[in-house]
């Protein structure tokens, strides 16, 4: 006998409709169809759990409840997972005080220096050096430099003290010589550079008049950076 394909029954479809309908489309152990739509996620009209998704501490998206069937249910309560991201955070926050501390703490325990000769036009030749160290208490660098006069005439090394537009530039580097931070400016103007609470003193050689160099004093604001790890010298040049 032919078998006869009978017509698919609208009041199935309508029945199987609702049916998905009322589960709603999560994948939650609840026994029961009676889960529906709010403007709060989806509820459970049994217990008036509420069932959403919340972003965890890896950025997943996961399925929780606000209610006290989470265990039935083999999920987390929303709050769990909130505190969970929210103790993620601070242990990462934490962990990367630590490492800056870490940072600093290095760059405090190292001196770090650099030196360059310089001659000038005029025939004047001065050697610089600085010294470097970094402040935990304050944040700030100290830098000891000095500026020493090998050889010229007295008043064109005087000039070098006394020009508004003279400045010792320190650059950072690391041990591919690659500057890392932005290069650090003193003025070498004593009196502009005093104003600043910058301390000068001046090194004589065999007579008060012989002036053989000038040794300076400062300390400058340096914002944290992991770049401090990577400085291993200086390099010195006088901008005029």
């Amino acid at each position: 006998m032919k078998k006869i394909n009978k017509p698919f029954s609208p009041y199935i479809f309508i029945g199987l409709l609702a049916l998905v309908s009322g589960c709603g489309n999560w994948n939650i152990k609840t026994g029961e169809s009676n889960i529906s739509l709010s403007e709060n996620g989806y509820v459970d009209q049994t217990n008036r759990d509420i069932i959403k998704s919340v972003i965890d501490a890896e950025g997943n998206s996961l399925d929780c409840t606000v209610g006290k069937s989470s265990s039935s249910r083999g999920l987390k309560t929303c709050n769990q997972i909130k505190k969970e991201r929210l103790d993620q955070f601070k242990k990462k926050h934490q962990l990367r005080i630590k490492e800056d501390q870490k940072v600093s703490d290095k760059f405090l325990r190292k001196k770090i220096s650099g030196s360059n000769i310089i001659t000038f036009s005029s025939g004047l030749k001065v050697k610089i050096n600085a010294q470097v160290k970094y402040s935990l208490e304050t944040n700030e660098i100290i830098i000891n430099s000095e500026v020493r006069r090998l050889k010229g005439n007295i008043l064109d090394f005087n000039k070098v003290f006394i020009s508004d537009e003279s400045n010792l530039q320190i650059s950072f580097l690391d041990k591919d010589r690659f500057e890392l931070l932005k290069p650090l400016k003193l003025p070498l103007s004593i009196y502009k550079g005093q104003k600043e609470g910058i301390i000068y003193r001046k090194k004589f050689g065999r007579n008060p008049e012989d002036v053989v160099g000038i040794k300076i004093l400062a300390r400058k604001k340096l914002d944290k950076s992991i770049e401090l790890e990577r400085v291993s010298r200086l390099e010195l040049s006088i901008k005029i």
